[in-house]
């Protein structure tokens, strides 16, 4: 919950300018509570009990391979090939995992890898990025998206513990019967109070977190 207010000048001045009163202390307490919607839907909230999507302990996750040279894991040390290997080995692991019970349809990645596999060419003579090439030949995934929140230092600074390693990437299916965001109560203004000489108007919404039904419809993928 949270609150903005008018005081009695700000009314009276409206008033004799004959203007409506200023929207932006309402739309700052909007933001205010989608901000943290935002933040417990990846991070959850721990004093509440709340998950969040990148704290469910059940998610399967695990550290891609390295290169051809066995020096790293990041994308940055691998070639085209390599960094395409990593993505259908996460989409396709779902699948293979579960007898094609559960089939992705989207990725997400940090927005600095999304940049890169969208600017980075298939080979030295190809006009195909990375991530036409993996679209256009992965039979299940039909979106790929960018989230700041699961970089690490976002993780970090979000997170009591950091469950994964480096930065990672997720793929799912964007499915209510798989995964939902759950939001008892939306945001809500209640009737406004008399507060001395200022009138307040409390907002209100609930929300439950995430409850992810079928974990094994999605899979991480540390270290890229």
């Amino acid at each position: 919950g949270n609150s903005y207010g008018y005081s009695l000048q700000e009314i009276r001045n409206a008033q004799f300018a004959n203007r409506n009163l200023e929207q932006r202390k309402a739309n700052a307490a909007v933001r205010a509570q989608r901000e943290a919607w935002n933040r417990i839907a990846f991070y959850g909230d721990s004093d509440h009990g709340l998950q969040g999507w990148l704290t469910n302990p059940n998610i399967p996750s695990a550290t891609v391979a390295q290169n051809s040279g066995g020096t790293s894991t990041l994308w940055a040390d691998k070639t085209a090939d390599e960094v395409l290997l990593d993505m259908n080995d996460l989409v396709n692991g779902i699948v293979e995992d579960t007898n094609g019970a559960e089939q992705p349809d989207t990725l997400v990645l940090p927005i600095n890898r999304y940049s890169y596999i969208h600017s980075t060419p298939r080979s030295g003579d190809s006009d195909t990025t990375i991530a036409d090439y993996f679209l256009r030949n992965n039979p299940y995934i039909d979106t790929i998206e960018w989230s700041n929140e699961i970089l690490e230092a976002n993780r970090t600074a979000n997170l009591d513990s950091d469950p994964f390693s480096g930065e990672i990437m997720i793929a799912y299916r964007r499915d209510p019967d798989a995964m939902t965001l759950e939001m008892p109560q939306m945001f809500e203004q209640l009737s406004v109070q008399e507060r001395g000489l200022e009138f307040v108007v409390p907002c209100h919404s609930r929300i439950a977190g995430v409850l992810i039904y079928y974990p094994l419809s999605q899979a991480v993928g540390e270290g890229i």
